[in-house]
């Protein structure tokens, strides 16, 4: 079992890096055609930039312990305070938190100081996975090339997985990575084939010729689908990460559905605050005629 879950992983991720040298080979192609020396700049910088914001991560998020199984026995004190000392150790805490949980640890309990942790932590956790999904659909929307869709898809994702772990100190178990991984994958594949299908759409009828308006509606539906596919592979972690090995996988993806749904509304006015802010700075660095 232990080796086919190795190789099963070692074969999800071989495929994903592939697309994504792939990726990136397709841009620096069309690089090299303006400059030869811009595009072993760009490989340069971006072989760097995954391995300081993807690779190292990524390493990180699977030496991160797991969140314990609690069970009805005498076990369950120890096991909440090794918990609550992961998260002293490995979080990101500000001092009052750090003292907080630390004097909490001896008043209230182990299981206690992390209900509330979890609880402190959730609206955190919720505005990482929406900033990441406004990333995709802003992204997506502006680059109208499949390829590079896919690139950022795998990219956003995985950072907003790594995002997660660190923010709460412990990460999804091992088949369970691999299940989000396999999402994210999917996702990408997802992000390469709608962006060819939007092309062959013709929107002529719609919005008559006005080839602008089109153009609007096929960017707008290609980065809708990335994103709320980033908000559900970032929900599905989050239930990961909070029950750890006790996981029923079924009441876990409802509830990621459910809180992907109910994230639509807050999803869409931070990417209208996005897309306002973005126009606002193209008219502010535009040249008065």
């Amino acid at each position: 079992m232990k080796k086919n879950f190795i190789i099963f992983i070692v074969a999800l991720f071989t495929i994903m890096f592939l697309m994504v040298v792939s990726s990136i080979i397709t841009i620096g192609d069309k690089i090299s055609s303006v400059s030869k020396l811009a595009a072993y700049l760009f490989y340069l910088v971006f072989v760097a930039f995954l391995i300081v914001f993807v690779a190292i991560p990524t390493y990180k998020t699977l030496k991160s312990p797991t969140m314990p199984n609690f069970d009805s026995d005498d076990s369950d004190m120890q096991k909440a305070e090794k918990a609550v000392r992961t998260v002293l150790r490995s979080c990101d805490l500000d001092e009052k938190e750090r003292a907080d949980m630390e004097v909490e640890l001896n008043t209230l309990g182990g299981k206690d100081v992390l209900q509330k942790f979890w609880n402190n932590r959730a609206g955190k956790i919720d505005k990482i996975i929406r900033q990441s999904a406004v990333s995709v659909f802003t992204m997506s929307a502006i680059s109208q090339k499949g390829s590079i869709d896919m690139l950022i898809c795998i990219i956003v994702n995985f950072s907003m997985i790594n995002k997660l772990v660190k923010i709460t100190g412990f990460r999804p178990t091992y088949l369970q990575l691999a299940r989000i991984y396999f999402r994210v994958l999917g996702a990408s594949f997802v992000a390469l084939t709608i962006d060819e299908l939007l092309k062959e759409i013709d929107l002529s009828g719609i919005v008559g010729g006005l080839g602008l308006g089109a153009l609007a509606i096929k960017s707008f539906t290609d980065g809708a689908i990335n994103a709320y596919l980033t908000v559900r592979i970032g929900y599905v972690t989050k239930e990961y990460i909070r029950l750890g090995e006790d996981f029923e996988a079924s009441a876990a993806r409802a509830k990621a559905r459910k809180s992907a749904g109910m994230s639509i509304k807050p999803m869409i006015m931070d990417i209208k605050d996005t897309v306002i802010s973005l126009l606002n700075k193209v008219g502010n660095n535009s040249i008065p005629v």
